[in-house]
């Protein structure tokens, strides 16, 4: 192909005519190089693909796109382009190599801090039960119907390369609709900059990626940057942030448990663990919903999918019935089936308003003792760990203190910054191994007792220095009841 075909005509320049030039493909991988093909060549936070030059040049590449003001260690024959940026042209090189994919898709969005991955995988069934055929790309990987094409352990947003080409496999295995989790990374770093959302639904924004973001208001500032590619807003109103995005955008929706919105609930109820139910009060009218799973800020997240599904055309019969077959994500508030007095629940929770919503959720409906077994993830965010901390000692019986994605960093220093915010509480035991601190908490429950297990979720792996090492927070549970029967 042509690498004029490939290339922007506007924000790219360089002393060769890419008309007369022909690429055998596109690559941003020194090891899948192949010859012939253009590379692009980034500054990444651990690699500098511009500094391999000679692994580059011995594979033989048809061209060379660079970020402006790039200085190369020397000169070369391969004729170079340089983009003033490069991560937007990136995203429009990868676009037409797939034959612009997107343009076959009705494609929704869901962003916020917590309750992304319900949100979406609830829209995604609901539309699936509709009779449009829906793909999700998410946390939990991407999938269409029964094919899972990636796993959840990736990006919740994949990168532009990965994501075109995603792109392109749902649409020739016949997906008619798209219902995609997008990240403040993705927004900041431009990954879906040529997205077009039909709508793009808004849950809450809460403490999280700080240490990428720096501030509150830089993360929100990311979060705000994707509703000018959304016909759309549908929008929680009872978080601030909300409220203030609700101010800016003129095309709007708003659902709210507490305020008054376009979308709200009347005579909640809860069933135990077992089921939800409310009255949805929309602009068309009222309808009732149910759905075989509980968590309060489940509410939040159908009432979203609820809002989106409708304003797409969808009736409130596929809502209803939707919604009455829906099934609890992995890992968000799971109830383990384990056929015992006693319950264990699994939840993704690793904010602090997350455990908060979390804790309180399954503290509600618990008949007796509520424990917590926790971690938070190294090299990340020091400063929510003591509110963490705090939370759990709060409103826990007891508390677990474990390992949970360390990385390089001294777990030793996770605890002793989680024990700032817990202080003169004694409610709480230091146990680094994460196995062990669940089979501890396993032993100490009676009849009507609760054990509710933060942070991993659907995870399975623990991420200790440089290794990615299998843990089944479910396995561990069933093997060691299974050891406690045996005697």
């Amino acid at each position: 192909m042509r690498l004029s075909d490939l290339l922007p005509k506007e924000g790219v320049f360089g002393e060769y005519d890419p008309s007369l030039i022909t690429v055998s493909g596109v690559c941003t991988h020194t090891e899948k190089l192949q010859k012939g093909m253009l590379f692009i060549a980034k500054r990444g936070a651990r690699t500098d693909a511009t500094k391999l030059l000679d692994k580059i040049e011995e594979k033989g590449a048809g061209a060379l796109l660079l970020e402006e003001n790039t200085t190369l260690c020397r000169e070369t024959k391969i004729p170079c382009f340089y983009a003033k940026n490069i991560t937007l042209t990136e995203a429009k090189i990868w676009e037409r190599y797939y034959g612009d994919p997107a343009k076959n898709l009705r494609i929704f969005g869901v962003t916020g801090t917590n309750g992304k991955t319900s949100t979406a995988e609830f829209l995604t069934h609901i539309f699936n039960t509709a009779g449009i055929p829906t793909a999700y790309i998410g946390t939990l990987g991407t999938r269409f119907k029964d094919t899972v094409i990636a796993s959840g352990d990736t990006m919740t947003t994949p990168p532009a390369e990965a994501l075109y080409r995603t792109l392109r496999e749902l649409v020739d295995l016949g997906a008619r609709a798209l219902v995609m989790e997008v990240s403040s990374h993705a927004a900041s770093q431009g990954r879906v900059a040529l997205l077009n959302f039909e709508s793009l639904l808004f849950t809450n924004l809460t403490e999280d990626h700080l240490d990428y973001h720096g501030s509150m208001e830089n993360y929100f500032i990311a979060k705000r940057s994707l509703f000018a590619q959304a016909k759309l807003a549908i929008i929680n109103k009872d978080d601030d942030y909300g409220q203030r995005l609700l101010a800016e955008f003129p095309v709007k929706r708003s659902i709210a448990v507490i305020e008054d919105a376009d979308y709200t609930v009347s005579d909640l109820h809860e069933n135990g663990y077992e089921s939800t139910q409310y009255s949805c009060v929309s602009p068309s009218g009222v309808f009732s919903v149910s759905y075989p799973f509980f968590g309060s800020f489940h509410v939040y997240n159908t009432l979203l999918a609820t809002a989106a599904a409708l304003s797409a055309g969808a009736c409130f019969e596929d809502v209803r019935r939707a919604l009455s077959t829906l099934k609890a994500p992995k890992g968000r508030l799971e109830v383990l089936p384990l056929n015992k007095e006693y319950t264990v629940i699994i939840d993704y929770a690793h904010t602090p308003d997350a455990m908060a919503c979390a804790i309180k959720s399954v503290r509600r409906l618990t008949r007796g003792r509520l424990f917590v077994v926790f971690g938070a993830g190294g090299e990340r965010e020091r400063e929510k760990r003591p509110q963490m901390g705090h939370i759990a000692v709060s409103l826990a019986t007891h508390v677990f203190l474990t390992e949970d994605n360390p990385r390089g960093e001294a777990q030793a220093q996770i605890f002793s910054d989680i024990l700032l915010g817990i202080k003169n509480n004694d409610n709480y035991s230091v146990i680094e191994n994460r196995a062990d601190a669940i089979r501890t908490a396993l032993d100490s429950l009676v009849d009507g007792d609760t054990l509710l297990l933060l942070g991993k979720g659907h995870e399975e792996y623990l991420l200790i220095g440089e290794e990615k090492r299998f843990f089944s927070e479910r396995e561990i549970v069933y093997e060691h009841l299974k050891e406690k029967e045996r005697g």
